[in-house]
């Protein structure tokens, strides 16, 4: 596997550590922010951003339906972030 395939990929699933399924609980599952409102206020403007240009789109099969840019959010944080990871780290 090619370094940007393996990185992107690797990326994404540490990301997962930081997707708003997680971020809410502590490592028993209990719900505990562990950020302080500053820190959540800034990576929910950040969501905020995808949720917004994702909601733009459109499926050009059926150009009717307007795609809902929330509905994968925790998949596009993370793809979004893990791609810019694995930039840096290159």
């Amino acid at each position: 596997m090619q370094y940007g395939g393996f990185g992107a990929t690797f990326g994404h699933e540490i990301m997962h550590a930081f997707d708003n399924r997680h971020i809410f609980y502590d490592a028993n599952y209990e719900l505990e922010p562990s950020w302080n409102s500053a820190v959540n206020d800034t990576y929910m403007e950040g969501v905020s951003c995808l949720v917004d240009m994702y909601s733009t789109f459109v499926n050009l099969l059926v150009l009717i339906l307007k795609a809902n840019g929330y509905a994968n959010v925790n998949e596009d944080v993370c793809d979004n972030e893990g791609l810019k990871l694995t930039y840096k780290a290159y």
